[in-house]
């Protein structure tokens, strides 16, 4: 499965970091300090950036790291030197990449990310788009390291950032990448974030895409919108009654699938435990139980149920598969009053239950 590339590939590219306390070259040495750059010293910034990009997108491992990390030495200096240095990277990492294979192109993605340098969002919105898992997470994190400048900048390059960020996640196959994304999205932490709704209504729009997957064999990238659900509780004072109600049927819709999946079938995945020699099905367990629990916080902060709440949690760490059930009929008595829809549990045949290992992200 493609999103398997993410965790090692990113190792990969960061595993550099220590080498960049090296010496990056002598060849800047002279004009590092500078404070005006002129054109003769921009060529020698050029001709140092082309060539270790030519030696990070060729065949050798080693080679690669290193020049990864004299590029990322190499950014220290004047105010001047520094802004010159990093719009070479930019400009030559845009026309680099697309061509390069994924570690090096996730390499280069994540070299421009180290600048946190505004004018690099034209190419971080473009990687997001591409075809390559490793390269859209390397972008997804670009664009959180920018959420400070881009908050900053105004409401066209943080709309055009949380616009691509949601575009992007609704189509996103990847766990990994998807948990990014959302993290991208996340201004809670952020002062002056330019429009606070946009941001909101733009996430609850993917949670209303991702929900409608909760059917059937389930999600593509199972496991990642617990993330999404914990991001928008921030824009919770954001959203209007209407909004409101339409995030609670996504996440109701998503509960529904998790306590399914938890609790029935041949092969549920409370049965699932840590000794099993299959990681994928103790992720998909892992995912599922991190949905019930930050689902079940969504529903108490938007339902605001009267005296003690429904409590689906606790029966689920003492793995009570019938006391589970039995409070999330409770949640379907609230759901149905505040929302007019049902969510009752399809408790399916055992025999016909797919396995475990085919509901994976």
């Amino acid at each position: 499965m493609a999103y398997r590339i993410v965790i090692p590939l990113l190792f990969v590219v960061w595993l550099a970091g220590p080498l960049a306390a090296q010496d990056a070259s002598d060849t800047l040495a002279d004009i590092r300090g500078q404070n005006s750059i002129n054109d003769e010293n921009l060529g020698k910034i050029r001709n140092f950036v082309g060539e270790n990009i030519a030696a990070i997108v060729a065949n050798d491992p080693l080679a690669s790291q290193e020049a990864f990390a004299r590029l990322r030495g190499a950014y220290n200096g004047s105010a001047a030197f520094k802004a010159a240095y990093a719009n070479a990277c930019i400009n030559a990492v845009t026309s680099a990449y697309r061509k390069a294979n994924v570690v090096a192109a996730a390499r280069l993605v994540t070299l421009v990310n180290s600048f946190d340098a505004l004018d690099a969002l034209p190419l971080l919105l473009q990687a997001l788009q591409d075809d390559r898992v490793g390269v859209r997470a390397a972008a997804a994190i670009g664009l959180d390291r920018l959420r400070t400048a881009l908050a900053a900048a105004g409401a066209g390059p943080f709309g055009q950032a949380i616009d691509a960020l949601a575009t992007a996640a609704k189509r996103e196959r990847s766990t990994v990448t998807l948990q990014a994304i959302y993290a991208a999205m996340d201004y809670s932490g952020v002062q002056n974030v330019p429009d606070a709704r946009r941001a909101a209504a733009a996430l609850l729009g993917v949670l209303e895409e991702r929900a409608k997957q909760y059917t059937g064999d389930g999600p593509s990238a199972a496991g990642a919108d617990d993330a999404g659900l914990r991001v928008i509780g921030s824009y919770a004072g954001t959203l209007n009654d209407d909004e409101r109600k339409r995030l609670t049927v996504a996440v109701a819709k998503m509960m529904k699938y998790a306590i399914e999946r938890y609790t029935s079938g041949r092969k549920k995945l409370a049965d699932v435990r840590d000794e099993q020699a299959n990681p994928q099905l103790i992720e998909q367990r892992n995912g599922v139980e991190r949905l019930i629990e930050i689902g079940q916080d969504a529903l108490k902060t938007l339902l605001k149920p009267s005296g003690l709440a429904p409590n689906v949690v606790t029966p689920m760490r003492k793995l009570d598969l019938i006391g589970m059930k039995n409070e999330w009929k409770k949640w379907n008595d609230l759901l149905q009053a505040a929302v007019g829809q049902s969510f009752a549990l399809t408790i399916p045949d055992e025999s016909e239950t797919p396995d475990a290992e085919s509901n994976g992200p």
